[in-house]
């Protein structure tokens, strides 16, 4: 089955027209997200957007999410879709994929607020995504195996707010979340050292060449 018609057939099951969303707010410290993030940074695709210091002037908000509703992985012309346990291999758009799976997995939402994300996309996009938008000339070689683009689909966040000293967690099912992240555990983590020896991709003329007009 195609990625396509898996989506489609998953829409049609599950449209959500609008999400009901709840806040549950909580005690504000200014390292809260950082501390429940040591808790699971080892998760696959925990993410932790954190703000510049608390001194600067842009400093505002801190999101954390973990356990994505869907993920999509993009190499090349191909799109890995992962969502309810079923794994789907895709040529469409990616950026298509992402809305579709928004739509479907976390629906309209309508509210007014000041918190900055209320349940979507994150992740990162590559340079080379730009292949899948524009003809771009392939001038370096393709050194490092990671996607084009790897995105989670989240139905759920917690937001630190530290102009306004306020912190929360939303979601559908907030409490739970709050007390799946409260039950965790920091893990102790090894020393950081190199699995393999270190190793340039170019020689030291190549590289001193870099310095020169």
């Amino acid at each position: 089955m195609s990625a396509t018609t898996f989506l489609s057939q998953f829409k049609q099951m599950n449209k959500k027209e609008s999400q009901s969303i709840q806040f549950v707010d909580l005690p504000y410290q200014p390292d809260l997200a950082k501390r429940y993030f040591a808790t699971i940074e080892q998760l696959p695709w925990a993410m932790l957007l954190k703000s510049s210091t608390l001194e600067h002037e842009n400093n505002r908000f801190d999101i954390l999410v973990a356990e994505p509703v869907a993920t999509v992985q993009t190499y090349g012309e191909q799109s890995e879709v992962h969502c309810d346990g079923a794994e789907d291999i895709s040529s469409d758009d990616p950026f298509t994929l992402i809305n579709n799976l928004i739509a479907e997995k976390i629906g309209h939402i309508d509210i007014e607020t000041d918190w900055p994300f209320l349940g979507g996309a994150l992740g990162y996009f590559a340079y080379d995504l730009g292949r899948r938008v524009e003809r771009i000339p392939e001038t370096a070689s393709h050194d490092i195996a990671a996607p084009d683009m790897a995105i989670g689909i989240y139905d759920w966040a917690l937001m630190v707010d530290h102009q306004q000293k306020k912190a929360v967690i939303i979601g559908t099912e907030p409490n739970t979340k709050l007390n799946w992240l409260q039950s965790q555990q920091a893990k102790a983590l090894s020393p950081f050292r190199l699995t393999t020896p270190w190793q340039s991709n170019m020689s030291q003329a190549e590289y001193q060449q870099r310095f020169y007009l």
